[in-house]
C-alpha cells in the first residue's frame, strides 16, 4: 500500500512541492508548507445506512447476536493545489494506528463499506506524488451507530374516552402518524400529553417526522349535560341569561330580560295595558285591530282607546271664551270663564283645561298650567299679574282620553291700577312694616334694602320679611303680601287644609336669572312658628294645600325658614319657566283626626292664643317642646272653643275653690281649749 517505498529519487521533488505549496487545509486551494506536515485535511464524513430497512433486518437475521452490524461509512475531504498524483485514506480503532489503508486515486473520497456498529474508528489521509507521499493529515475520529428504520408511539387514554389508535404504533423513521381522542357522551377532554408536556385539550393529533420514540396520553372530565349556572331551574341551553338568576328570557331580544322590561314583545305597547285589554304581551301584535275598526292595537294605545270596543272619538270641541272677552278693566286677580265642556263622544268627558295668559306689549307667557279642577273658570293667582297692564289669554279643553280641543279665541284685558301700594314698592300700604324694622338683624332697616321686604300682619300682630340675600340665581324680589287669616282662600275647606293657619297665607314674587333657575330665599318670622307645624304651599289652580316640607328647613329657635323653589317647577304657581317664581304659601298645622289628643292639643292652642306664652295644663298633657313655652296664636274663628275653655277652667277652679273650703272646715272642727 505505501507507494512511496523504493522511489528515493523522487521524494525530495515531493517534498519540495510540500515546502512550496503547504500542507492541505479545509479551505480549498490552500498551499502545502513542509513534508513532514500533513498535506490534504478531512474535511466532512458522510454517514449513510446500507440500505432499506428491510436490508437491515436482513442482516440483523444472518450475523450471530454478537456480531455487530456493518455500516458503510464515506470519508471525504478537500482537493490539494496543486492536484498531487493521488491520495491514501488510513483508519484503525485506535488513534495514530491505522491498520488498514487504501490508495483512491485522484478521487476526494471513500467509502469504507464494512465498518462494525458501535465501534469508533479513526482516520487520516496522505496525499502522493512520484512515489513520495506527505504527512498525515489531522486525524480525525467517528463511532459508527446503527440507524433503525422504526420508532414506537405509546399511546394510551383514561376513563370515559378513547384514542385512535391505541398502544404501541410502529411508525417508520421519518415519517408521520396522526391520533384521534374522543370522549364519550357527556365528557370532554381534559387534557393531552406529549412526551409528558401538556399541550391543551385537542381532539386530535400528528407526530410528524417521526425519528425517536414517543408517548400520548388523554384524560377526560364528566360535563354536566343541562347545567344551570345561576340556579334558576332553567338549564343554560334554555336560559336567555345564564348568570342571572332573576331572568331567563327575552321574547324580543332587547338585551332586557322580560321580568325587567315592561314591553317584553317590544311592539310598542306596555305589558300592563295589553292584559288589561287582552293582548298578548309576548306577541308583537302593534298591528292588529281586533274591533275592526280600522285603528290598530298601537294606536288605540297611544289614543288611550280600547281596542277591542269599536268607536269613533274625536277631539273636544274649542271652549268659546265669556268673559273677560273684549279688553274689559279687571282686577289683578280676574276670574276667567268659558262656556260649558263639549265633545261629540258621549262618553266623554272633561278631564281638564290649559289656561295661557300673555302680556300683549311682548307677548311675554305670565302663566301656563292646566287644571283638573276649575274646569270652565279660573282666578288668576295673587302677584302674576302687573297694574295697568294689557293681557291676552286662551283656553282648550281636554277630555278623557287626553285629547286636546283647538286653542279658543283670544281674549283681551287690562289690569286696573293698584290703589292700596301708593309708594309702588310692591307691599300693600295696609301691611307696610314700621320704618326701623330690620327683620333680617343685619343693622339695615329692611325699607333701605332692595333684597329683603317685609309686611306687617294687622290682625294677627306678626311680621314677616322675606329675602333673596345669598340666594344664588335669584335677582329681585318684586312683591310680597300676606292674605289675612280672615279673607276667603284661608277660610275656605279645600283638599288638604291645614287644621291651624298661623301667620296667614304668605305671597311673594321673584324673578331668577333665567328661566328654570332654582334658587333658595329666607322667610324671616317675628314670632316662631310652633314645633308641631310645618310649611304648605297652597295650589289655588287647583285648590289643594300641598305639604311643602320637603323643600323647607326651619332655624333651631324656628324664626327663621330656609325654603327651595324653581321656577316653573316646585313652589311656582305660574307653571311655566319663564324666569318668574309666584309662591304662596302658609305655616300651619296638618289634621289628625278626633283623638283626645288633638282635640286636647287644640284647647291648648287656643288657651295660649289668649295669653301668648303661658303654658298650660292642657297642652302640657300633650305634649311640651324642650326649652321653652309654645304660643300659639291662632284664635279668631273659634270663639266657641274659647267660651268653652274659659267654662271649663271655671268649673275646675270652683272644684278646687270648693276642696278648700272642705279642708280648712275639718281644720277648724277639730280644735279645742285645753285647761
Amino acid at each position: 500500500m505505501d507507494r512511496a517505498a523504493g522511489l528515493p529519487g523522487k521524494r525530495s521533488t515531493f517534498q519540495n512541492r510540500c515546502a512550496l505549496h503547504g500542507k492541505l487545509t479545509n479551505l480549498k486551494g490552500a498551499q502545502m508548507k513542509t513534508k513532514n506536515k500533513q498535506l490534504p485535511r478531512i474535511i466532512k464524513l458522510l454517514f449513510k445506512a446500507i440500505s432499506s430497512f428491510a436490508a437491515l433486518i436482513a442482516l440483523v437475521i444472518l450475523v450471530p447476536a454478537t456480531t455487530h452490524a456493518l455500516t458503510p461509512v464515506t470519508v471525504a475531504w478537500d482537493e490539494s493545489n496543486p492536484v498531487p498524483e493521488g491520495y491514501i485514506v488510513y483508519w484503525g480503532t485506535s488513534s495514530g494506528n491505522y491498520p488498514n489503508s487504501h490508495d483512491v486515486g485522484a478521487a476526494t473520497q471513500y467509502t469504507i463499506a464494512d465498518l462494525q456498529d458501535g465501534l469508533t474508528y479513526y482516520f487520516a489521509v496522505k496525499a502522493y506524488d512520484d512515489g513520495n507521499q506527505s504527512a498525515y493529515s489531522e486525524e480525525i475520529s467517528h463511532t459508527v451507530n446503527i440507524v433503525l428504520d422504526t420508532h414506537t408511539v405509546a399511546a394510551s387514554a383514561g376513563s370515559n374516552g378513547s384514542i385512535t389508535p391505541a398502544g404501541s404504533v410502529v411508525v417508520n423513521n421519518a415519517a408521520s402518524q396522526s391520533f384521534t381522542i374522543t370522549p364519550e357522551q357527556d365528557y370532554q377532554v381534559l387534557e393531552v400529553r406529549v412526551d409528558g408536556t401538556l399541550i391543551g385539550t385537542a381532539t386530535s393529533y400528528t407526530f410528524n417526522n417521526v425519528t425517536q420514540d414517543h408517548t400520548i396520553t388523554a384524560s377526560f372530565v364528566y360535563v354536566d349535560p343541562n347545567p344551570d349556572s345561576d340556579g334558576d331551574g332553567v338549564p343554560d341551553g334554555q336560559d336567555a341569561f345564564p348568570q342571572d338568576p332573576d331572568e331567563t328570557t327575552d321574547t324580543d331580544n332587547d338585551g332586557t330580560g322580560n321580568n325587567a322590561d315592561d314591553d317584553d314583545d317590544g311592539d310598542g305597547m306596555l305589558d300592563a295595558w295589553e292584559i288589561v285589554n287582552n293582548l298578548d304581551p309576548l306577541v308583537n301584535d302593534a298591528g292588529g285591530d281586533p274591533d275592526g275598526d280600522g285603528v290598530s292595537n298601537l294606536e288605540e294605545y297611544t289614543a288611550g282607546t280600547n281596542p277591542n270596543f269599536y268607536e269613533d272619538h274625536s277631539a273636544p270641541d274649542a271652549p268659546v271664551i265669556l268673559a273677560p272677552f273684549d279688553d274689559p278693566i279687571v282686577s289683578l286677580t280676574p276670574v276667567l270663564t268659558t262656556d260649558e265642556f263639549y265633545d261629540p263622544d258621549i262618553d266623554d268627558v272633561h278631564a281638564g283645561s290649559q289656561w295661557q295668559i300673555f302680556r300683549a306689549g311682548d307677548n311675554f307667557c305670565v302663566l301656563d298650567v292646566t287644571s283638573p279642577v276649575s274646569l270652565t273658570s279660573l282666578k288668576v293667582p295673587n302677584l302674576i299679574l302687573e297694574e295697568d297692564t294689557a293681557y291676552i289669554w286662551q283656553v282648550r279643553f281636554i277630555n278623557n282620553r287626553d285629547a286636546e280641543s283647538d286653542w279658543s279665541d283670544v281674549g283681551a284685558f287690562t289690569t286696573d291700577i293698584a290703589d292700596d301700594d301708593q309708594n309702588g314698592n310692591g307691599i300693600p300700604d295696609s301691611q307696610e312694616g314700621a320704618a326701623d324694622l330690620d327683620m333680617d338683624d343685619d343693622g339695615v332697616i329692611d325699607s333701605e334694602q332692595a333684597d329683603i321686604k317685609s309686611v306687617n300682619s294687622q290682625i294677627d300682630d306678626v311680621q314677616i320679611g322675606v329675602s333673596i340675600k345669598n340666594s344664588a340665581n335669584a335677582a329681585t324680589i318684586v312683591s310680597m303680601e300676606i292674605e289675612e287669616t280672615d279673607q276667603t282662600v284661608t277660610k275656605t275647606e279645600s283638599k288638604g287644609k291645614p287644621t291651624t293657619i298661623q301667620f296667614g297665607l304668605i305671597d311673594f314674587k321673584i324673578l331668577v336669572n333665567a328661566p328654570g333657575d332654582e334658587t333658595v330665599v329666607t322667610i324671616h318670622l317675628s314670632r316662631a312658628a310652633l314645633e308641631k307645624n310645618k310649611l304648605f304651599k297652597y295650589d289655588k289652580i287647583n285648590a289643594e294645600w300641598v305639604d311643602y316640607s320637603d323643600y323647607a328647613e326651619f332655624s333651631p329657635n324656628r324664626k327663621v325658614v330656609y325654603l327651595t323653589l324653581r321656577d316653573g317647577g316646585f313652589g311656582d304657581a305660574d307653571g311655566i319657566e319663564n324666569g318668574i317664581i309666584v309662591d304662596p304659601l302658609t305655616i300651619g298645622s296638618e289634621s289628625v283626626g278626633g283623638s283626645s289628643d288633638s282635640v286636647l292639643s287644640g284647647v291648648g292652642d287656643l288657651v295660649e292664643s289668649v295669653w301668648p306664652d303661658v303654658g298650660c295644663f292642657i297642652s302640657a298633657a300633650v305634649q311640651q317642646p324642650a326649652g321653652r313655652l309654645n304660643i300659639w296664636s291662632e284664635v279668631r274663628g273659634r270663639e266657641l272653643a274659647i267660651l268653652f275653655v274659659i267654662i271649663l277652667l271655671g268649673y275646675i277652679g270652683r272644684i278646687i275653690f270648693n276642696r278648700i273650703r272642705e279642708f280648712d272646715g275639718a281644720s277648724l272642727s277639730s280644735l279645742k281649749l285645753v285647761d
